[in-house]
């Protein structure tokens, strides 16, 4: 059998582990401790000796930039290969071992976050464990993790919006903390970097009006789960994010709307309904006449806020709420695109 030389990519929880398992196992290994994002181009010397002198290259985790010799192995399961098992289970099954407990946590903790390893029965100090390794491994200091913990006992939660204002820019000392505990997550970090988890339109949007970078299973999707990242003014994007969740405006309708200003409202909750009836139709004009009857789901007023609703709905409450008012459909300024309206001016009462 060839002999199997390992090529190491970014540093993480289930890297360190790998290391150290192939280490145990006294194989030859090549780390050069990257970072995420790593590249095959780093040891593209040594992986032309490896094949060169009849080995066989093994890639854990690392882009394929450049030409690879014949042969060689690629262990990875992230992008295009998420389906497939966890890298550690790979390289474990390169070896001929079987993986033990704390393995297969770092596997699903690799492959899917918390959740992975809950669905797996992981305990509460089995998770926190994992999860400060995976921290520690990708460099985040006892320091950072004490900053952390203070910044989010003075976090601002703002109805579904939790805000932390934190030093630096190490989120998951943020995010690991608070998982299952928010809705919606805005860091705001002292390095001027600003991540939020949350909604996947809202996430998509931010990429649209300030640049930046997202991802996640839900991105562009309503009520999905996404993320994004950018380097924006703080108090524009702060602002930006308050007024979607309904600062001052509540979206009950059952879509995102736009402004023209570019700012958005996020859907609060599920729409108010109105109960409509109809006469017959009128045998000579074929007229029906339309009544409105109960309201359902509307919330009561709400002090200093604006409820959004359908324009139907606003009609049916024939001006008995002033803190109701509709999307400015009608209005001249409503911008179109191929005939859709895709944002209006404001509101109308």
């Amino acid at each position: 059998m060839k002999k199997l030389v390992f090529f190491l990519g970014g540093a993480d929880a289930e890297m360190v582990e790998i290391s150290k398992v192939l280490a145990q196992s006294g194989a030859e290994i090549h780390n050069a401790g990257l970072g995420w994002g790593a590249a095959a181009s780093v040891y593209a010397a040594e992986i032309s000796a490896v094949a060169a002198a009849g080995g066989v290259p093994v890639l854990v985790e690392l882009n394929t930039d450049i030409d690879l010799p014949e042969g060689v192995i690629l262990v990875d399961h992230h992008g295009d290969r998420s389906s497939e098992p966890a890298s550690i289970l790979q390289v474990l099954s390169l070896l001929g071992l079987e993986p033990n407990r704390w393995q297969q946590l770092i596997a699903a903790n690799d492959s899917g976050y918390i959740p992975a390893m809950v669905e797996m029965g992981a305990t509460s100090e089995e998770v926190a464990a994992v999860r400060l390794a995976d921290r520690s491994a990708q460099g985040i200091t006892p320091e950072q993790e004490e900053a952390a913990e203070a910044a989010i006992a003075g976090r601002e939660v703002a109805g579904r919006l939790t805000v932390v204002h934190l030093p630096h820019s190490k989120c998951a000392t943020v995010t690991d903390r608070l998982f299952g505990q928010y809705d919606q997550l805005l860091v705001l970090s002292g390095d001027g970097e600003v991540n939020f988890y949350g909604d996947g339109q809202l996430c998509s949007v931010l990429k649209e009006s300030f640049d930046g970078w997202n991802g996640g299973s839900g991105l562009a999707q309503k009520g999905g789960s996404a993320f994004w990242g950018g380097y924006p003014n703080h108090a524009e994007i702060e602002a930006f994010i308050k007024y979607a969740f309904g600062e001052k405006f509540v979206n009950l309708t059952p879509h995102m709307l736009r402004l023209n200003d570019g700012r958005v409202l996020i859907p609060a909750a599920p729409a108010p309904r109105v109960a409509a009836s109809f006469s017959e139709f009128d045998a000579a004009d074929g007229i029906t006449e339309q009544k409105f009857g109960e309201i359902t789901g509307l919330p009561e007023p709400q002090a200093g806020k604006f409820l959004v609703v359908s324009g139907m709905l606003l009609t049916a409450l024939a001006g008995s709420r002033r803190d109701v008012v509709a999307p400015a459909t009608g209005h001249p300024d409503v911008v179109r695109e191929n005939g859709q309206i895709v944002s209006v001016p404001g509101f109308t009462r």
